[in-house]
């Protein structure tokens, strides 16, 4: 499954047109990754960059190109398991945080790196789900679990980027155990749809607004 798969799965689920494709902002060598971060920076499998200069933004998004390769070799859309989950979770939160704020951009909207989080693990169970359901393995209260109260996060992390990552996870977690219970309801599909698409379109603030404090 490759990356522009990816982007084609959101655009469609979400209604969007981009004003450019992800294949043109990839990087897969970290070699290339070296020339664009400090020595002392982290280097997660994915990482969108984003340069702003003269009211111009310059986007960059590295995959690392063993995840690509594990993909290319075991299709998450063949079969999604423990073994190609995580490749499947680092290219999809690369492509989310892509395609969120490509589509933002064009608008002239800010995105905070809060929101491209949280939109991403909306993503990340949207997309398994999908995935899980069409191979004849959906069980949504299963995958929050596996998706959420699961997670181990790198010691590395600053506290900020820490404390984003848990509310983020935090606030997906609440938002998909309130939409479960519609999942596979096939007279659900088309209004868990709007849902959905409406609630990409909301702000960073609107969006926690909208799922609450549980």
């Amino acid at each position: 499954m490759t990356p522009a798969a990816l982007e084609r799965e959101l655009t469609w689920l979400y209604e969007l047109t981009l004003p450019l494709g992800v294949e043109s902002v990839l990087v897969t060598r970290a070699e290339s990754l070296d020339a664009l971060l400090p020595a002392s920076a982290r280097r997660p499998a994915e990482q969108l960059l984003v340069r702003c200069a003269d009211d111009q933004a310059e986007i960059a998004l590295y995959l690392a190109d063993e995840v690509l390769q594990r993909l290319a070799r075991d299709d998450p859309r063949v079969a999604l398991h423990d073994g190609n989950l995580q490749p499947f979770l680092h290219a999809l939160e690369g492509v989310s945080h892509f395609v969120c704020l490509a589509w933002n951009a064009q608008f002239d909207r800010e995105v905070s790196a809060l929101e491209l989080e949280l939109q991403a693990e909306v993503d990340k169970f949207l997309l398994c789900h999908a995935l899980l359901e069409r191979q004849g393995a959906a069980d949504p209260r299963a995958l929050i679990a596996r998706l959420f109260d699961a997670v181990r996060y790198d010691p590395a992390l600053a506290e900020s980027e820490r404390w984003r990552y848990l509310t983020a996870s935090e606030y997906a977690r609440r938002y998909w155990l309130r939409l479960a219970p519609r999942l596979g309801v096939p007279r659900e599909r088309e209004p868990l749809v709007r849902e959905l698409r409406r609630f990409y379109r909301l702000s960073a603030s609107g969006k926690l607004l909208h799922i609450g404090g549980g």
